[in-house]
């Protein structure tokens, strides 16, 4: 259609600007002076005038015709999936659902890493290694996209179907397939892509600055001692409970002996290209059933209970303790050079009510099994919901290590009990605060109590909203809305941004002094080593 308009102005100009045609007094002077007869100097005949325009304005038309650029080519396969990918991330911007368990790679927009994906960054030398890893990141995108997907509003779902991406879900399982199996494109971007697998640190370096921090260290230094004494206190003396004791066993369809000897000498069997363990769906299963701790909470009201996190009508978290749950997801380390297998295990209280600056609407346990090839426990962990309290226990066999890095103190008041196979962890925790208070072998089923329910943790990054659609847990920023609490105000020169909040998995800085994170891929093999 372009073509054809610039050919209809060429012609329309050469004809505008063509001489008028001779009249009969022209004509006659012509014949007079001689048909033949050369014009004199400066003249030219009319007609040789008319004649060399029409040939002009044809030859200019033929010339264009040749030249005319031709239309702009598809897009390729590739180029279109980014497309795709630049409109779901501006849907996602506005709607505010982003998830902040894992970082999207700058400018790789189908890739997303964690800290230990991004600890990889220096060791793909092979090529087998670099493609598990791009799977890997690509995995992680994959499931973190099909979240946002689902938290975002029904006029954002529209929206990307107005422009042609019908649906969305389909689209980005195509795009995330196609883009992750082009090995030409990532060839020749291969160095800028490993720079830009990186996650930023869980502190706000402007905060410290303004906050003077190298004044505040010392205190803050002083009063983590002082609270690790009155922390480690319960482990040496059991204190009386102060409310009634309330039990809770994981639900388990058989008894943990059973699980215990199928699991008995078994061990990883294999492991992918980046020296991940391969474990089946059935294997974690039986995992996760063996070592799900017990929990004894010193209960004095319903803040005491733990149970399953639900929106209410109004928009708020709320946690129903009539439906006593865990939920559980997996993450790895590096432990003298392998990757390990860790299980987590996050219980949900409905408030911390202490009726001080550290109280406030939710509170959270979390609790971490790292375990070797033999899949037997190296070490527990455990943190809560805000990423205070680190408190760490070796296993048998292993013990502190004497660290001499920036960050503060490790709290471990003792090594972890061993496990005969009818055995479990039991976890006593405090009354109001959810401090641990104990951690002890006990036999598997032969207390009374109540049952809970482990669920997938994904579940708290696209909770079903009363009135339909879904909604993550977490904000943008990684921390729970609403979980905010008065401490912030007097830890804010420490750099963590929103002390004392409820946070997402992989934002948790658990150190106010230095810098650490709980899922730093090398926490363990920094703070733990063999025994004599």
């Amino acid at each position: 259609m372009a073509r054809t308009l610039m050919q209809m102005r060429i012609i329309i100009n050469t004809f505008l600007f063509l001489p008028a045609p001779l009249s009969n007094r022209d004509r006659d002077r012509r014949d007079r002076k001689g048909a033949g007869s050369a014009p004199t100097a400066g003249q030219r005949w009319p007609e040789a005038d008319n004649r060399r325009a029409l040939v002009t304005g044809l030859c200019l038309l033929s010339v264009t015709g040749c030249s005319t650029v031709p239309p702009a080519p598809a897009p390729t396969a590739e180029q279109a999936c980014l497309d795709f990918y630049q409109a779901l991330d501006q849907a996602v911007a506005d709607a505010g659902v982003r998830d902040a368990g894992a970082r999207v790679v700058p400018g790789f927009p189908y890739l997303r890493v964690d800290r230990f994906l991004a600890d990889y960054r220096d060791r793909l030398n092979e090529r087998e290694a670099y493609q598990s890893w791009l799977e890997a990141a690509a995995d992680m995108d994959l499931a973190a996209r099909r979240l946002e997907l689902a938290n975002l509003p029904p006029d954002r779902h529209l929206g990307l179907a107005e422009q042609g991406w019908r649906p969305p879900e389909r689209e980005l399982v195509r795009c995330s397939r196609l883009l992750r199996r082009q090995p030409a494109f990532h060839s020749e971007r291969h160095t800028r892509l490993l720079l830009a697998a990186k996650v930023p640190d869980n502190y706000l370096t402007w905060q410290r600055v303004v906050g003077l921090y190298p004044l505040a260290e010392p205190f803050a230094r002083l009063a983590i001692e002082r609270l690790h004494q009155r922390l480690t206190q319960p482990f040496l003396e059991l204190p009386t409970p102060r409310g009634r004791l309330q039990r809770y066993l994981p639900q388990s369809s058989e008894a943990l002996a059973q699980v215990a000897a199928r699991l008995q000498g078994s061990g990883v069997v294999g492991t992918d290209p980046l020296g991940v363990p391969r474990v089946s769906e059935t294997m974690l299963d039986d995992l996760f059933v063996r070592f799900a701790p017990e929990l004894e909470v010193d209960t004095r009201s319903d803040a005491d209970r733990i149970g399953r996190i639900h929106w209410s009508a109004a928009g708020q978290a709320l946690v129903d303790t009539a439906d006593a749950t865990a939920y559980r997801y997996i993450s790895y380390t590096h432990f003298r050079g392998k990757a390990l297998l860790q299980l987590n295990y996050l219980f949900w209280f409905p408030a911390r009510d202490t009726g001080d600056i550290y109280a406030g609407h939710l509170d959270a346990l979390l609790w971490r099994v790292t375990l070797d090839r033999r899949f037997q426990p190296l070490a527990y962990d455990s943190i809560h919901g805000c990423g205070c309290y680190y408190h760490l226990f070796p296993a048998s066999g292993y013990r502190l290590r004497d660290t001499a890095d920036a960050a503060e103190p490790v709290l471990s008041p003792l090594s972890a009990p061993a496990l005969k196979p009818s055995q479990r962890i039991a976890l006593r925790l405090a009354s109001a605060t959810h401090y641990l208070q104990g951690v002890e072998a006990v036999t598997g089923d032969s207390h009374p109590g109540t049952g809970y329910t482990v669920l997938e943790y994904n579940r708290l990054r696209a909770l079903p909203l009363p009135g339909g659609g879904h909604r993550s847990l977490f904000g943008e920023n990684g921390l729970v809305p609403g979980s905010e609490r008065p401490e912030r105000f007097l830890f804010w020169p420490f750099g963590v941004p929103s002390a004392g909040a409820m946070r997402q998995p992989g934002t948790h800085a658990i150190a106010f002094v230095g810098r650490r994170h709980f899922d730093e891929p090398n926490l363990l093999e920094k703070l733990i080593e063999k025994a004599p």
